[in-house]
């Protein structure tokens, strides 16, 4: 959760001190979708997401926030689809999604995939790219608020927590 807030405030110190900035956090709701197997702790779960949004609320910036749903993005599930084979293999993402559909496992002792985690993985790709584009046409700072983590995938395995790289 503390990555995610640092990325914000970090994005702050680079916009212009006028009392017009705002900042929109594009966060998902499917997040919860991927979670732990049932009985078992792991670092990467919903509450992550949970506390970073809580800590952002309670932030002295907090009444400049603008929130945006990923689900109420223009980008669709087929974009981030088409936005994931930019960067993985096609056998990748069949992998990640056959093993969410048909029940869930895992990919190595770090990255479980759960029977929702294929939602929640292209909801937070949708969240990503919705952020970024926000930023490139200039409509001011933006970030994603996600989950499951994406930065340490390859192109074609998952792991590190992360079933694919968006990040």
């Amino acid at each position: 959760g503390c990555v995610c807030v640092c990325v914000c405030v970090c994005m702050l110190l680079i916009v212009p001190t006028s009392s017009l900035w705002s900042l929109t956090v594009v966060h998902q709701t499917l997040h919860e979708r991927h979670r732990p197997p049932p009985g078992k702790r792991h670092a990467e779960s919903p509450t992550r997401l949970v506390a970073a949004r809580k800590a952002l609320t309670a932030a002295p910036f907090a009444g400049r926030i603008v929130w945006t749903r990923a689900l109420d993005s223009e980008r669709t599930p087929q974009d981030a689809v088409a936005a994931l084979k930019l960067v993985h293999t096609v056998e990748h993402l069949r992998a990640v999604q056959g093993l969410s559909q048909s029940g869930g496992g895992g990919f190595d002792m770090d990255t479980y995939c759960a029977p929702g985690s294929w939602e929640a993985m292209l909801d937070g790709t949708r969240a990503w790219l919705h952020a970024t584009a926000l930023a490139a046409e200039a409509r001011g700072p933006a970030v994603a608020l996600s989950r499951p983590a994406g930065h340490h995938a390859t192109a074609s395995v998952a792991m590190g927590f992360g079933l694919v790289n968006f990040a």
